[in-house]
């Protein structure tokens, strides 16, 4: 412990006070010291970023590696699996092929899902699948396993509420090849 000094020069035994105004004054101290060593080291990994998929620490963000060009159709949101059970489909014949629309329908009640009639749209060149707003993640699924040129729009309020997919067929769809048995 320090003694004090005195203005005369005499050096006097600590006091109970100098005790606790050096033991404060020492807590304080390190309590900064800790505080500008946390901040120290989120400034350094800001500065010096981390790419996870290659380990490689980079100099300036922008240095960052950017992923390849997104492909053309949607991926899957990562939020939930793709369901089939219970989704209720209806398929429309937009392209004007007689039975089109049904074999499609045939396939996906095969498949699992639960089918509506199917109809007759307007003509049309493209094969779009049209969603609910809950059922994104499924269209989006149905579409990259039976109708991968389909484009994929959200359902217009004209189509039933009871539908949560839609799939028109257009000119441009071609059914898959049935496997033989």
């Amino acid at each position: 412990m320090s003694q004090t000094e005195d203005p005369t020069g005499r050096h006097e035994p600590p006091t109970k006070r100098s005790f606790y105004l050096s033991l404060g004054t020492s807590t304080l101290r390190a309590a900064l010291l800790v505080v500008a060593v946390i901040l120290g080291i989120v400034l350094l990994k800001k500065a010096f970023p981390v790419n996870a998929s290659e380990g490689v620490v980079t100099s300036h963000p922008a240095a960052v590696p950017t992923s390849p060009a997104p492909s053309t159709r949607p991926a899957p949101s990562p939020t939930r699996a793709p369901r089939i059970k219970g989704v209720v489909v209806q398929v429309l014949n937009g392209a004007a092929r007689q039975g089109l629309a049904a074999a499609a329908t045939q396939t996906l009640m095969h498949r699992g899902y639960k089918v509506e009639q199917p109809g007759d749209a307007a003509k049309t060149t493209t094969t779009v699948v049209y969603y609910r707003a809950d059922s994104k993640i499924d269209a989006q699924f149905l579409q990259a396993q039976y109708f991968p040129d389909a484009r994929l729009k959200p359902a217009p309020s004209t189509f039933p509420p009871t539908v949560q997919i839609t799939v028109v067929l257009g000119e441009d769809y071609t059914p898959a090849p049935t496997p033989s048995t």
